[in-house]
Protein backbone atom coordinates (compact mmCIF):
# COMPACT_ATOMS: atom_id res chain seq x y z
CA UNK A 1 0.00 0.00 0.00
CA UNK A 2 1.24 3.58 -0.63
CA UNK A 3 3.04 5.23 2.26
CA UNK A 4 0.67 8.00 3.35
CA UNK A 5 1.42 8.15 7.08
CA UNK A 6 4.68 10.06 6.67
CA UNK A 7 2.92 12.74 4.62
CA UNK A 8 -0.51 12.94 6.22
CA UNK A 9 0.00 12.28 9.93
CA UNK A 10 -1.11 15.23 12.07
CA UNK A 11 0.78 14.14 15.16
CA UNK A 12 3.74 11.91 15.97
CA UNK A 13 1.40 9.62 17.92
CA UNK A 14 -0.79 9.18 14.85
CA UNK A 15 2.35 8.44 12.82
CA UNK A 16 3.62 5.56 14.97
CA UNK A 17 0.16 4.13 15.64
CA UNK A 18 -0.43 3.97 11.88
CA UNK A 19 2.93 2.32 11.26
CA UNK A 20 2.28 -0.28 13.97
CA UNK A 21 -1.13 -1.06 12.47
CA UNK A 22 0.01 -1.21 8.85
CA UNK A 23 3.41 -2.92 9.18
CA UNK A 24 3.74 -4.32 12.71
CA UNK A 25 6.74 -6.57 11.95
CA UNK A 26 8.87 -3.97 10.14
CA UNK A 27 12.15 -3.12 11.92
CA UNK A 28 12.85 0.66 11.97
CA UNK A 29 15.63 0.41 14.58
CA UNK A 30 18.71 -1.80 14.76
CA UNK A 31 21.28 -1.15 17.49
CA UNK A 32 24.80 -2.51 17.90
CA UNK A 33 26.93 -0.91 20.60
CA UNK A 34 30.22 -1.35 18.74
CA UNK A 35 28.86 -1.35 15.21
CA UNK A 36 29.41 -5.08 14.82
CA UNK A 37 26.84 -7.78 14.17
CA UNK A 38 25.62 -8.12 17.77
CA UNK A 39 22.32 -6.47 16.92
CA UNK A 40 19.23 -5.58 18.93
CA UNK A 41 16.15 -4.97 16.80
CA UNK A 42 12.97 -3.04 17.52
CA UNK A 43 9.82 -3.47 15.43
CA UNK A 44 6.92 -1.05 15.02
CA UNK A 45 4.71 -3.40 17.02
CA UNK A 46 7.16 -3.68 19.89
CA UNK A 47 7.89 0.04 19.97
CA UNK A 48 4.18 0.83 20.05
CA UNK A 49 3.64 -1.67 22.88
CA UNK A 50 6.56 -0.26 24.89
CA UNK A 51 5.33 3.29 24.38
CA UNK A 52 1.82 2.40 25.56
CA UNK A 53 3.21 0.73 28.68
CA UNK A 54 5.32 3.78 29.55
CA UNK A 55 2.41 6.13 28.85
CA UNK A 56 0.07 4.10 31.06
CA UNK A 57 2.50 4.32 33.97
CA UNK A 58 3.09 8.04 33.40
CA UNK A 59 -0.65 8.66 33.57
CA UNK A 60 -0.47 7.77 37.27
CA UNK A 61 2.54 9.99 37.94
CA UNK A 62 1.79 13.22 36.09
CA UNK A 63 -0.70 15.06 33.90
CA UNK A 64 -0.71 15.86 30.18
CA UNK A 65 1.56 18.82 29.52
CA UNK A 66 3.93 18.03 32.42
CA UNK A 67 7.63 17.74 31.64
CA UNK A 68 9.54 14.47 31.94
CA UNK A 69 13.33 14.12 31.79
CA UNK A 70 14.75 11.42 29.51
CA UNK A 71 18.19 10.32 30.69
CA UNK A 72 19.36 7.11 29.03
CA UNK A 73 22.67 5.49 28.15
CA UNK A 74 23.11 4.61 24.44
CA UNK A 75 20.65 1.99 23.25
CA UNK A 76 17.06 1.52 22.17
CA UNK A 77 15.45 1.93 25.60
CA UNK A 78 15.43 5.70 24.98
CA UNK A 79 12.88 5.11 22.22
CA UNK A 80 10.37 3.59 24.65
CA UNK A 81 10.69 6.55 27.00
CA UNK A 82 10.51 9.16 24.25
CA UNK A 83 7.46 7.70 22.51
CA UNK A 84 5.88 6.91 25.87
CA UNK A 85 5.94 10.61 26.69
CA UNK A 86 4.27 11.41 23.37
CA UNK A 87 1.58 8.79 23.95
CA UNK A 88 0.93 10.17 27.45
CA UNK A 89 0.67 13.75 26.21
CA UNK A 90 3.55 14.82 28.46
CA UNK A 91 6.55 16.77 27.20
CA UNK A 92 9.75 14.76 26.98
CA UNK A 93 13.04 16.49 27.78
CA UNK A 94 16.13 14.59 26.51
CA UNK A 95 19.19 15.29 28.67
CA UNK A 96 22.80 14.19 28.40
CA UNK A 97 24.08 11.79 31.06
CA UNK A 98 26.92 13.61 32.88
CA UNK A 99 30.37 12.41 31.83
CA UNK A 100 32.69 11.27 34.61
CA UNK A 101 35.49 13.44 33.20
CA UNK A 102 33.23 16.52 33.31
CA UNK A 103 30.91 15.52 36.11
CA UNK A 104 30.46 18.92 37.73
CA UNK A 105 29.57 20.70 34.48
CA UNK A 106 27.24 17.86 33.40
CA UNK A 107 25.38 17.82 36.70
CA UNK A 108 25.05 21.63 36.67
CA UNK A 109 23.54 21.52 33.18
CA UNK A 110 21.15 18.76 34.19
CA UNK A 111 20.08 20.68 37.27
CA UNK A 112 19.47 23.83 35.22
CA UNK A 113 17.34 21.92 32.71
CA UNK A 114 15.31 20.28 35.48
CA UNK A 115 14.68 23.67 37.09
CA UNK A 116 13.75 25.46 33.86
CA UNK A 117 11.43 22.70 32.68
CA UNK A 118 10.01 22.05 36.18
CA UNK A 119 10.21 18.33 35.43
CA UNK A 120 8.48 15.97 37.87
CA UNK A 121 9.54 12.58 36.51
CA UNK A 122 12.80 11.18 35.13
CA UNK A 123 12.75 8.17 32.80
CA UNK A 124 15.80 5.93 32.41
CA UNK A 125 16.87 2.27 32.47
CA UNK A 126 17.29 0.08 35.57
CA UNK A 127 21.08 0.33 36.10
CA UNK A 128 21.02 4.11 35.67
CA UNK A 129 17.97 4.44 37.92
CA UNK A 130 19.78 2.66 40.73
CA UNK A 131 22.75 5.01 40.49
CA UNK A 132 20.55 8.10 40.27
CA UNK A 133 18.52 7.18 43.33
CA UNK A 134 21.77 7.22 45.30
CA UNK A 135 23.31 10.30 43.66
CA UNK A 136 20.47 12.79 43.14
CA UNK A 137 19.69 13.37 46.84
CA UNK A 138 23.34 14.34 47.32
CA UNK A 139 23.36 16.64 44.30
CA UNK A 140 20.29 18.69 45.22
CA UNK A 141 17.72 20.26 42.92
CA UNK A 142 15.89 16.99 42.17
CA UNK A 143 13.83 16.63 45.36
CA UNK A 144 10.51 16.62 43.49
CA UNK A 145 11.62 14.35 40.62
CA UNK A 146 10.33 10.76 40.55
CA UNK A 147 12.59 8.18 38.85
CA UNK A 148 11.04 5.48 36.65
CA UNK A 149 12.99 2.68 34.98
CA UNK A 150 11.10 1.94 31.77
CA UNK A 151 12.72 -1.46 31.19
CA UNK A 152 11.08 -2.71 34.42
CA UNK A 153 7.56 -2.29 33.03
CA UNK A 154 5.47 -5.31 32.11
CA UNK A 155 4.00 -5.87 28.65
CA UNK A 156 0.52 -6.12 30.10
CA UNK A 157 0.64 -2.49 31.23
CA UNK A 158 0.31 -1.44 27.59
CA UNK A 159 -3.34 -2.52 27.69
CA UNK A 160 -4.01 0.09 30.38
CA UNK A 161 -3.11 2.99 28.08
CA UNK A 162 -5.86 5.40 27.16
CA UNK A 163 -5.29 7.86 24.27
CA UNK A 164 -4.78 11.49 25.22
CA UNK A 165 -5.96 14.34 23.04
CA UNK A 166 -3.04 16.00 21.22
CA UNK A 167 -2.91 18.12 18.07
CA UNK A 168 -0.33 19.50 15.71
CA UNK A 169 0.03 22.57 17.93
CA UNK A 170 0.73 20.50 21.06
CA UNK A 171 4.31 20.73 22.30
CA UNK A 172 5.88 17.33 21.60
CA UNK A 173 9.22 17.72 23.41
CA UNK A 174 11.79 20.26 24.58
CA UNK A 175 15.16 20.24 22.85
CA UNK A 176 17.61 22.10 25.05
CA UNK A 177 20.12 24.05 23.00
CA UNK A 178 23.78 23.22 23.39
CA UNK A 179 24.59 26.46 25.20
CA UNK A 180 27.69 27.34 23.15
CA UNK A 181 27.14 31.05 23.80
CA UNK A 182 25.15 30.98 27.03
CA UNK A 183 22.90 28.98 29.32
CA UNK A 184 20.92 26.20 27.59
CA UNK A 185 17.40 27.13 26.53
CA UNK A 186 14.54 24.68 26.01
CA UNK A 187 13.25 24.85 22.43
CA UNK A 188 9.52 24.01 22.44
CA UNK A 189 8.85 21.85 19.39
CA UNK A 190 5.30 21.01 18.37
CA UNK A 191 4.12 17.85 16.65
CA UNK A 192 3.48 19.89 13.49
CA UNK A 193 6.94 21.50 13.38
CA UNK A 194 8.69 18.16 13.88
CA UNK A 195 6.64 16.41 11.21
CA UNK A 196 7.24 19.30 8.81
CA UNK A 197 11.01 19.07 9.22
CA UNK A 198 11.00 15.29 8.87
CA UNK A 199 9.31 15.73 5.50
CA UNK A 200 11.85 18.41 4.53
CA UNK A 201 14.74 16.07 5.38
CA UNK A 202 13.24 13.07 3.62
CA UNK A 203 12.82 15.04 0.42
CA UNK A 204 16.18 16.84 0.63
CA UNK A 205 18.34 13.73 0.97
CA UNK A 206 16.28 11.58 -1.38
CA UNK A 207 14.95 9.08 1.16
CA UNK A 208 13.17 6.14 -0.49
CA UNK A 209 11.97 2.76 0.74
CA UNK A 210 15.44 1.41 -0.16
CA UNK A 211 17.29 3.94 2.00
CA UNK A 212 19.27 2.94 5.06
CA UNK A 213 20.66 5.32 7.67
CA UNK A 214 23.61 4.83 10.04
CA UNK A 215 24.03 6.96 13.16
CA UNK A 216 26.38 7.07 16.15
CA UNK A 217 25.04 10.44 17.32
CA UNK A 218 23.61 10.69 20.85
CA UNK A 219 19.82 10.75 20.91
CA UNK A 220 19.69 13.60 23.44
CA UNK A 221 21.09 15.84 20.68
CA UNK A 222 18.73 17.15 17.98
CA UNK A 223 20.68 15.66 15.07
CA UNK A 224 20.79 12.23 16.70
CA UNK A 225 17.17 12.36 17.83
CA UNK A 226 15.88 13.22 14.37
CA UNK A 227 18.12 10.91 12.32
CA UNK A 228 18.07 7.86 14.59
CA UNK A 229 14.73 8.01 16.42
CA UNK A 230 12.21 9.93 14.31
CA UNK A 231 13.30 9.76 10.67
CA UNK A 232 13.00 5.97 10.36
CA UNK A 233 9.38 6.16 11.59
CA UNK A 234 8.51 9.10 9.35
CA UNK A 235 10.17 7.68 6.22
CA UNK A 236 9.35 4.02 6.97
CA UNK A 237 12.98 2.90 6.67
CA UNK A 238 15.61 1.31 8.93
CA UNK A 239 18.26 3.17 10.92
CA UNK A 240 21.31 1.36 12.28
CA UNK A 241 22.75 2.84 15.48
CA UNK A 242 25.95 2.43 17.47
CA UNK A 243 27.21 4.00 20.69
CA UNK A 244 28.86 7.44 20.38
CA UNK A 245 31.85 6.33 22.44
CA UNK A 246 32.39 3.35 20.16
CA UNK A 247 32.90 5.74 17.26
CA UNK A 248 35.17 8.12 19.17
CA UNK A 249 37.37 5.24 20.34
CA UNK A 250 37.64 3.66 16.90
CA UNK A 251 36.30 5.87 14.07
CA UNK A 252 36.52 3.09 11.48
CA UNK A 253 33.52 1.44 13.16
CA UNK A 254 31.26 4.13 11.73
CA UNK A 255 32.42 3.59 8.16
CA UNK A 256 32.50 -0.18 8.62
CA UNK A 257 28.83 -0.16 9.64
CA UNK A 258 27.96 2.05 6.65
CA UNK A 259 29.69 -0.45 4.37
CA UNK A 260 28.26 -3.59 5.97
CA UNK A 261 24.60 -2.53 6.01
CA UNK A 262 24.78 -0.70 2.68
CA UNK A 263 23.78 2.63 4.18
CA UNK A 264 22.82 5.43 1.81
CA UNK A 265 22.73 8.24 4.38
CA UNK A 266 24.68 9.26 7.46
CA UNK A 267 25.24 12.59 9.17
CA UNK A 268 27.97 13.80 11.52
CA UNK A 269 29.73 17.00 12.60
CA UNK A 270 32.95 18.16 10.93
CA UNK A 271 35.14 16.70 13.69
CA UNK A 272 33.95 13.17 12.87
CA UNK A 273 35.22 13.36 9.29
CA UNK A 274 38.49 14.80 10.60
CA UNK A 275 38.81 11.95 13.10
CA UNK A 276 38.35 9.40 10.33
CA UNK A 277 41.13 10.98 8.26
CA UNK A 278 43.55 11.10 11.17
CA UNK A 279 42.93 7.72 12.76
CA UNK A 280 41.70 5.18 10.21
CA UNK A 281 44.51 2.98 8.90
CA UNK A 282 45.10 1.48 5.45
CA UNK A 283 44.33 -2.09 6.63
CA UNK A 284 41.01 -0.82 8.02
CA UNK A 285 40.26 0.97 4.74
CA UNK A 286 40.81 -2.20 2.75
CA UNK A 287 37.63 -3.63 4.31
CA UNK A 288 35.42 -0.70 3.31
CA UNK A 289 33.05 -0.33 0.37
CA UNK A 290 31.51 3.15 0.57
CA UNK A 291 30.19 3.25 -2.99
CA UNK A 292 26.57 3.12 -1.83
CA UNK A 293 26.86 6.16 0.47
CA UNK A 294 24.83 8.82 -1.38
CA UNK A 295 24.47 11.52 1.31
CA UNK A 296 27.48 12.11 3.57
CA UNK A 297 25.88 14.92 5.53
CA UNK A 298 27.97 17.34 7.58
CA UNK A 299 26.52 19.91 9.98
CA UNK A 300 26.16 20.99 13.63
CA UNK A 301 29.48 22.87 13.76
CA UNK A 302 31.63 24.99 11.41
CA UNK A 303 32.28 23.07 8.20
CA UNK A 304 35.93 23.13 7.21
CA UNK A 305 36.36 22.55 3.46
CA UNK A 306 39.86 21.16 3.96
CA UNK A 307 38.48 18.44 6.24
CA UNK A 308 35.88 17.22 3.75
CA UNK A 309 38.39 17.48 0.89
CA UNK A 310 40.84 15.24 2.75
CA UNK A 311 38.06 12.80 3.59
CA UNK A 312 36.92 12.57 -0.03
CA UNK A 313 40.48 12.12 -1.29
CA UNK A 314 41.42 9.51 1.31
CA UNK A 315 38.35 7.31 0.93
CA UNK A 316 38.03 7.50 -2.84
CA UNK A 317 39.86 4.15 -2.94
CA UNK A 318 36.95 2.73 -0.91
CA UNK A 319 34.46 3.84 -3.54
CA UNK A 320 33.45 7.05 -1.80
CA UNK A 321 32.25 9.64 -4.30
CA UNK A 322 33.05 13.31 -3.76
CA UNK A 323 29.56 14.11 -5.06
CA UNK A 324 28.14 12.45 -1.94
CA UNK A 325 29.46 15.22 0.32
CA UNK A 326 26.43 17.05 1.68
CA UNK A 327 27.17 20.11 3.86
CA UNK A 328 24.02 21.39 5.52
CA UNK A 329 22.81 23.94 8.06
CA UNK A 330 20.24 23.74 10.80
CA UNK A 331 19.54 24.36 14.47
CA UNK A 332 17.25 23.14 17.24
CA UNK A 333 15.03 26.21 16.87
CA UNK A 334 14.00 25.00 13.40
CA UNK A 335 13.63 21.39 14.63
CA UNK A 336 16.79 20.56 12.66
CA UNK A 337 17.48 21.16 8.97
CA UNK A 338 17.24 24.45 7.05
CA UNK A 339 19.56 24.23 4.03
CA UNK A 340 21.47 21.56 2.16
CA UNK A 341 22.23 20.02 -1.20
CA UNK A 342 21.16 19.59 -3.89
CA UNK A 343 21.82 15.89 -3.47
CA UNK A 344 24.62 14.55 -5.65
CA UNK A 345 26.31 17.90 -6.29
CA UNK A 346 28.98 17.58 -3.59
CA UNK A 347 30.53 20.42 -1.63
CA UNK A 348 30.54 23.89 -3.16
CA UNK A 349 33.45 26.14 -2.14
CA UNK A 350 34.64 29.67 -2.82
CA UNK A 351 37.78 31.65 -2.04
CA UNK A 352 36.82 34.84 -0.21
CA UNK A 353 38.78 38.06 0.16
CA UNK A 354 39.50 38.27 3.92
CA UNK A 355 39.56 42.08 3.86
CA UNK A 356 36.07 42.12 2.40
CA UNK A 357 34.88 39.60 4.99
CA UNK A 358 36.18 41.90 7.74
CA UNK A 359 33.85 44.56 6.30
CA UNK A 360 30.84 42.23 6.15
CA UNK A 361 31.06 41.63 2.44
CA UNK A 362 31.82 38.62 0.29
CA UNK A 363 34.19 39.20 -2.60
CA UNK A 364 35.85 36.38 -4.47
CA UNK A 365 39.62 36.15 -4.12
CA UNK A 366 41.26 34.46 -7.06
CA UNK A 367 44.53 34.01 -5.18
CA UNK A 368 44.20 31.07 -2.73
CA UNK A 369 47.39 32.16 -0.96
CA UNK A 370 45.58 35.14 0.53
CA UNK A 371 41.95 34.10 0.46
CA UNK A 372 39.81 32.23 2.94
CA UNK A 373 38.19 29.06 1.65
CA UNK A 374 34.50 28.87 2.49
CA UNK A 375 32.08 25.96 2.15
CA UNK A 376 28.46 26.46 1.23
CA UNK A 377 25.82 24.97 3.52
CA UNK A 378 23.56 24.26 0.56
CA UNK A 379 20.43 25.77 -0.89
CA UNK A 380 17.10 26.56 0.72
CA UNK A 381 14.89 23.52 1.14
CA UNK A 382 11.21 23.24 0.30
CA UNK A 383 9.06 25.04 2.86
CA UNK A 384 11.99 26.98 4.35
CA UNK A 385 12.90 30.63 3.79
CA UNK A 386 16.27 32.17 4.61
CA UNK A 387 16.99 35.88 4.66
CA UNK A 388 20.14 37.81 5.53
CA UNK A 389 19.45 41.03 7.41
CA UNK A 390 21.27 43.66 9.42
CA UNK A 391 21.00 42.58 13.05
CA UNK A 392 20.24 46.12 14.24
CA UNK A 393 18.07 47.71 11.55
CA UNK A 394 16.55 44.39 10.39
CA UNK A 395 16.95 45.56 6.80
CA UNK A 396 17.17 42.64 4.38
CA UNK A 397 20.59 42.63 2.72
CA UNK A 398 21.38 41.76 -0.91
CA UNK A 399 23.41 38.76 -1.99
CA UNK A 400 27.04 38.93 -0.95
CA UNK A 401 26.41 41.05 2.15
CA UNK A 402 27.11 39.42 5.51
CA UNK A 403 24.50 39.78 8.23
CA UNK A 404 22.31 37.83 10.59
CA UNK A 405 20.71 34.63 9.32
CA UNK A 406 16.91 34.67 9.68
CA UNK A 407 14.68 31.68 8.95
CA UNK A 408 10.96 31.07 8.54
CA UNK A 409 8.91 27.98 7.77
CA UNK A 410 6.63 25.37 9.28
CA UNK A 411 9.60 23.70 11.03
CA UNK A 412 10.30 26.70 13.28
CA UNK A 413 9.67 26.03 16.96
CA UNK A 414 7.07 27.68 19.16
CA UNK A 415 9.67 29.48 21.27
CA UNK A 416 11.82 28.89 24.36
CA UNK A 417 10.20 27.15 27.30
CA UNK A 418 9.61 29.35 30.31
CA UNK A 419 11.79 32.08 28.81
CA UNK A 420 9.59 34.87 27.37
CA UNK A 421 12.46 37.34 27.10
CA UNK A 422 14.63 35.08 24.93
CA UNK A 423 11.56 34.08 22.91
CA UNK A 424 10.74 37.73 22.20
CA UNK A 425 14.33 38.39 21.12
CA UNK A 426 14.61 35.47 18.72
CA UNK A 427 11.16 34.44 17.48
CA UNK A 428 8.50 36.25 15.46
CA UNK A 429 10.89 38.88 14.12
CA UNK A 430 9.65 41.18 11.35
CA UNK A 431 12.22 42.11 8.72
CA UNK A 432 12.18 45.23 6.60
CA UNK A 433 11.92 43.90 3.07
CA UNK A 434 10.44 40.45 3.68
CA UNK A 435 6.93 39.23 4.42
CA UNK A 436 6.02 37.09 7.41
CA UNK A 437 7.70 36.34 10.73
CA UNK A 438 11.26 35.09 11.08
CA UNK A 439 13.50 33.39 13.60
CA UNK A 440 16.77 35.13 14.43
CA UNK A 441 19.28 32.28 14.49
CA UNK A 442 22.18 34.21 16.04
CA UNK A 443 24.40 33.02 13.18
CA UNK A 444 26.12 35.18 10.57
CA UNK A 445 26.37 34.48 6.87
CA UNK A 446 25.48 35.54 3.36
CA UNK A 447 23.56 34.31 0.33
CA UNK A 448 25.30 33.84 -2.99
CA UNK A 449 24.48 31.76 -6.06
CA UNK A 450 21.33 30.45 -4.36
CA UNK A 451 23.38 29.00 -1.50
CA UNK A 452 23.78 29.86 2.18
CA UNK A 453 27.34 30.51 3.36
CA UNK A 454 27.65 30.53 7.16
CA UNK A 455 30.53 32.62 8.51
CA UNK A 456 30.13 32.31 12.29
CA UNK A 457 28.19 33.14 15.45
CA UNK A 458 27.27 36.77 16.13
CA UNK A 459 28.13 36.55 19.84
CA UNK A 460 31.51 34.96 19.09
CA UNK A 461 32.59 37.62 16.60
CA UNK A 462 35.94 39.26 17.41
CA UNK A 463 36.10 42.94 16.42
CA UNK A 464 39.51 44.63 16.27
CA UNK A 465 39.98 48.16 14.88
CA UNK A 466 36.58 47.97 13.24
CA UNK A 467 37.37 44.72 11.39
CA UNK A 468 35.48 41.48 11.95
CA UNK A 469 37.38 38.27 12.69
CA UNK A 470 35.81 34.85 13.12
CA UNK A 471 37.17 32.77 16.02
CA UNK A 472 37.09 29.51 14.07
CA UNK A 473 39.53 30.99 11.54
CA UNK A 474 41.97 32.04 14.26
CA UNK A 475 41.61 28.64 15.91
CA UNK A 476 42.34 26.82 12.65
CA UNK A 477 45.46 28.92 12.12
CA UNK A 478 46.70 28.22 15.65
CA UNK A 479 46.02 24.48 15.26
CA UNK A 480 48.17 24.34 12.13
CA UNK A 481 51.02 26.39 13.58
CA UNK A 482 52.90 23.56 15.32
CA UNK A 483 52.54 19.76 15.66
CA UNK A 484 52.38 20.13 19.45
CA UNK A 485 48.96 21.80 19.17
CA UNK A 486 46.06 19.41 19.73
CA UNK A 487 43.90 19.12 16.56
CA UNK A 488 40.58 20.92 17.12
CA UNK A 489 41.95 22.03 20.50
CA UNK A 490 41.90 25.83 20.30
CA UNK A 491 39.47 28.50 21.50
CA UNK A 492 39.66 32.17 20.52
CA UNK A 493 37.67 34.92 22.21
CA UNK A 494 37.76 38.60 23.09
CA UNK A 495 37.90 40.16 26.54
CA UNK A 496 35.82 43.21 27.41
CA UNK A 497 38.91 45.43 27.11
CA UNK A 498 39.31 44.28 23.49
CA UNK A 499 42.24 41.95 24.13
CA UNK A 500 42.40 38.76 22.07
CA UNK A 501 42.54 35.59 24.17
CA UNK A 502 43.57 32.20 22.81
CA UNK A 503 43.46 28.88 24.65
CA UNK A 504 45.57 26.13 23.06
CA UNK A 505 45.50 22.51 24.16
CA UNK A 506 48.85 20.74 23.86
CA UNK A 507 48.91 17.36 22.15
CA UNK A 508 49.39 14.65 24.75
CA UNK A 509 52.42 13.33 22.84
CA UNK A 510 54.29 16.48 23.82
CA UNK A 511 55.55 18.05 27.01
CA UNK A 512 55.96 21.81 27.18
CA UNK A 513 59.01 22.91 29.13
CA UNK A 514 60.66 26.16 30.11
CA UNK A 515 64.09 24.75 29.27
CA UNK A 516 65.10 21.83 27.12
CA UNK A 517 65.99 18.44 28.60
CA UNK A 518 65.03 14.90 27.54
CA UNK A 519 61.46 14.05 28.49
CA UNK A 520 61.21 11.83 31.54
CA UNK A 521 58.84 9.49 29.69
CA UNK A 522 60.77 9.48 26.43
CA UNK A 523 58.19 11.63 24.64
CA UNK A 524 58.74 14.82 22.66
CA UNK A 525 59.59 18.08 24.39
CA UNK A 526 58.90 21.55 23.05
CA UNK A 527 60.02 24.80 24.63
CA UNK A 528 57.13 26.97 25.74
CA UNK A 529 58.78 30.01 24.16
CA UNK A 530 59.12 28.18 20.83
CA UNK A 531 55.50 27.02 20.83
CA UNK A 532 54.15 30.42 21.85
CA UNK A 533 56.19 32.13 19.13
CA UNK A 534 54.92 29.72 16.46
CA UNK A 535 51.29 30.33 17.47
CA UNK A 536 51.60 34.11 17.76
CA UNK A 537 53.49 34.43 14.49
CA UNK A 538 51.00 32.29 12.57
CA UNK A 539 48.03 34.31 13.83
CA UNK A 540 49.85 37.57 13.12
CA UNK A 541 50.73 36.62 9.54
CA UNK A 542 47.34 35.09 8.67
CA UNK A 543 45.05 37.58 10.40
CA UNK A 544 47.20 40.64 11.20
CA UNK A 545 46.22 40.18 14.84
CA UNK A 546 48.20 40.17 18.06
CA UNK A 547 47.39 37.41 20.55
CA UNK A 548 47.30 39.37 23.80
CA UNK A 549 46.79 36.47 26.20
CA UNK A 550 47.86 32.95 25.26
CA UNK A 551 47.10 29.96 27.47
CA UNK A 552 48.85 26.63 26.85
CA UNK A 553 46.76 23.99 28.60
CA UNK A 554 46.50 20.24 28.93
CA UNK A 555 44.16 18.20 26.68
CA UNK A 556 40.40 18.22 27.42
CA UNK A 557 40.64 21.58 29.18
CA UNK A 558 38.53 23.55 26.71
CA UNK A 559 34.85 23.20 27.73
CA UNK A 560 32.51 21.82 25.09
CA UNK A 561 28.75 21.68 24.81
CA UNK A 562 26.89 18.38 24.82
CA UNK A 563 27.15 18.38 21.02
CA UNK A 564 30.88 19.10 20.97
CA UNK A 565 30.85 22.84 20.26
CA UNK A 566 33.49 25.05 21.86
CA UNK A 567 32.14 27.18 24.71
CA UNK A 568 34.18 30.31 24.04
CA UNK A 569 32.32 32.46 26.54
CA UNK A 570 33.03 29.93 29.28
CA UNK A 571 36.70 29.88 28.23
CA UNK A 572 36.79 33.64 28.76
CA UNK A 573 35.22 33.22 32.19
CA UNK A 574 37.76 30.54 33.13
CA UNK A 575 40.57 32.83 32.02
CA UNK A 576 39.24 35.73 34.10
CA UNK A 577 38.85 33.46 37.13
CA UNK A 578 42.42 32.18 36.82
CA UNK A 579 41.17 28.63 36.29
CA UNK A 580 43.20 28.10 33.13
CA UNK A 581 46.48 28.52 35.00
CA UNK A 582 45.52 25.46 37.03
CA UNK A 583 45.40 23.44 33.81
CA UNK A 584 48.63 24.83 32.36
CA UNK A 585 50.64 22.48 30.16
CA UNK A 586 53.88 24.32 30.90
CA UNK A 587 56.23 22.58 33.34
CA UNK A 588 59.95 22.57 34.03
CA UNK A 589 61.76 19.38 33.03
CA UNK A 590 63.07 17.61 36.08
CA UNK A 591 64.72 14.35 36.94
CA UNK A 592 63.57 11.36 34.93
CA UNK A 593 61.62 9.93 37.85
CA UNK A 594 59.84 13.20 38.66
CA UNK A 595 56.23 13.05 37.38
CA UNK A 596 55.48 16.73 38.07
CA UNK A 597 53.88 18.50 35.15
CA UNK A 598 53.25 15.42 33.03
CA UNK A 599 50.27 15.50 30.67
Amino acid sequence: MPDLAGRTAQTLVHLLRTRAADRPEHIPHVYSEYGDKQNVELSYQRLDQNARAVAARLAGLCSPGDRVLLLYPPGLEFNAGFWGCLYAGVIGVPVAPPQLSKLEAGVARMRAIAANSDARVLLTDSPTAERLREALPLIGGFEHVRILATDDLQDGEAEEWRPVSVSGNTVAYLQYSSGSTGAPKGVALTHASVLANLRVIGTAVGITEESRVVSWLPTFHDMGLISAVLLPISADITTFQMAPLAFVQRPHRWLRMIAEVGATTSVAPNFAYDLCVRRITEPQMSELDLSGWDAAMCGAEPIRPATLDRFADMFAVCGFRRQALYPCYGLAETTLMVTGGPLGTGMRTAWADPDALASDRFRRDVDPRHGRLLASSGGMLAGMQVRIADAESLEVLPDGRIGGIFVSGDSVAQGYWNNPEATADCFNVRLNGAEGLFLSTGDLGFLQDGQLWVTGRRKDLIIVDGGNHYPQDIEATAAASHPAVQPNGCAAFQFEDGALGLVVEVNRRYRVATHLQPAADGGSVVLSAELEQAIRQSVSVAHNLRVDRLYLVRPRTIPLTSSGKIQRNLCRTLALDGALEERSAVAEQRAAADPVGRL
